[in-house]
């Protein structure tokens, strides 16, 4: 099994990304989960259109998360983590949650959004951290997306001890300037993937190359 985790910012052409998809798609030899952050409906929309199984939840007006896959999408289900008014409109985080089959035996995808780890969000921050504690299955799952955080012990909500273990560590993001496709030097971790300890040794995640749609970089996640 392949699942991709993507923050897709950079772009609203949902025709020319599912295309571009697609050739990741082929490349690396099938892809069972797209898992997108910043999402578009219209995105969603062409993947319903090429017949694929759609889970999407708006957090703006204009973008959401997205799980895509070939298969069933067994019990869809979300958690509001955070929500407050920015330029008079709503903004939300949530974690989308859905089942698969892994070799006859049940796997748990997850992924989510978070906000900006900043002295203004702190609270938000916190009180995400306090309900990803509550709705995370603890055993065979797969867990990652844009988390916004480096790995900085206090941007952690102690998720090793709620039996998680990190599967990556390298730059995620590259800062480019608004509006624009030029690069500045800074680069962070911001996108994570994280797996409970029961499946950790059959699982490998590889930061792949920036693609021309994203800010951020595509993770690979095999599942042997």
């Amino acid at each position: 099994m392949k699942i991709i985790y993507w923050n897709t910012f950079l772009t609203t052409d949902s025709q020319a990304l599912f295309e571009h998809m697609m050739l990741m798609y082929q490349n690396y030899q099938g892809i069972d989960y797209f898992c997108i952050n910043e999402a578009t409906l219209e995105l969603e929309e062409v993947f319903k259109k090429a017949h694929w199984q759609t889970f999407y939840i708006s957090n703006t007006s204009d973008r959401g998360v997205l799980i895509a896959s070939k298969h069933s999408l067994k019990n869809p289900r979300n958690y509001l983590l955070s929500s407050v008014i920015r330029k008079k409109e709503e903004n939300q985080n949530h974690i989308l949650i859905v089942e698969a089959v892994w070799k006859n035996q049940p796997l748990v995808i997850a992924t989510t959004h978070l906000t900006y780890l900043r002295l203004k969000e702190v609270k938000r921050r916190s009180q995400e951290r306090k309900v990803l504690t509550k709705v995370l299955p603890r055993n065979r799952t797969i867990f990652g997306g844009d988390l916004n955080t480096i790995l900085l012990p206090l941007a952690r909500w102690d998720i090793e001890k709620m039996n998680f273990k990190g599967r990556i560590k390298g730059k995620t993001w590259q800062w480019h300037l608004k509006n624009t496709w030029y690069k500045m030097p800074v680069k962070l971790q911001l996108d994570h993937v994280f797996t409970t300890l029961d499946i950790y040794h059959l699982v490998s995640a590889t930061i792949l190359p920036p693609q021309k749609f994203s800010d951020h970089y595509p993770i690979l996640v095999e599942i042997k």
